[in-house]
């Protein structure tokens, strides 16, 4: 047999088949492809839940090696393999606005794929919170008193969203348990001193009574509140509050 010297230019021959086979095969490389299954495109949500996203990733001539998940610009996890589902517990009110969710799919040849939804967290409440100014005018009356006696005091004060402590020591003393929370805002309008009220997205309070207790009002503007709260007290006295909020 004859032997057959391997020289330089062999060498390099073969190694430059290797490196043509090599990238004809990465040039017909398929991408991976990849979807949402869950959330729909474009949803709203207007309460506070935990979204799960779920998605469908594939490769048809290898296979799918990693999927990154983007909220707004940030990877919130990388998958290595299925399922590919994320519950996001960051969907509630107070995070009001529209969100980008992206998903990214990885092949085992570094392709990759993208596919990107939107989301709408809305709240009408929040065009009413904020810090505020308040007079509190305290109408106070007592049995065999002639007159009721009123005093005017300012307060720093806050409007913002219900939280669920907050019934535990609002002037509200009866149950309350039955009003939606994703409609409810606590006042407070004086030093230790709230109340938490349903409002409309036409920014009225609506009406609350109960034991030596109710309260009415409205924003008369956006920036402008104005709201009474009556019937406070026991036997033989009580009092009641007139009060104005000006947004700072």
């Amino acid at each position: 047999m004859k032997n057959i010297k391997i020289t330089p230019i062999i060498i390099f021959t073969l190694l430059s088949i290797l490196i043509s086979f090599s990238c004809d095969k990465e040039k017909n490389n398929l991408n991976p492809t990849v979807r949402f299954i869950q959330p729909e495109n474009n949803i709203v949500i207007e309460h506070d839940t935990v979204l799960t996203i779920f998605v469908d990733a594939k490769d048809s001539d290898g296979y799918v090696t990693k999927v990154d998940l983007l909220i707004n610009d940030t990877i919130v996890k990388e998958f290595f393999s299925p399922p590919y589902q994320y519950d996001w517990h960051g969907s509630k009110l107070e995070n009001a606005g529209v969100h980008t969710i992206k998903a990214i799919a990885y092949d085992d040849k570094g392709a990759s794929d993208y596919a990107e939804i939107s989301i709408e967290i809305k709240d009408f409440r929040i065009k009413y919170l904020g810090d505020f100014y308040f007079k509190v005018i305290k109408e106070s009356w007592m049995h065999f008193e002639p007159v009721a006696t009123y005093d005017t005091s300012f307060y720093d004060g806050v409007i913002r969203r219900y939280e669920l402590i907050d019934s535990d020591n609002d002037l509200f003393s009866g149950v309350d348990s039955n009003e939606n929370q994703n409609e409810k805002i606590t006042i407070e309008f004086k030093q230790n001193t709230k109340i938490t009220s349903l409002i409309d997205d036409n920014g009225v309070l609506i009406p609350k009574s109960g034991y030596h207790y109710s309260h009415t009002g409205k924003f008369v503007h956006i920036d402008t509140i104005k709201f009474h709260v009556g019937g406070l007290g026991g036997l033989g006295y009580g009092y009641s509050y007139d009060v104005e909020g000006i947004r700072k």
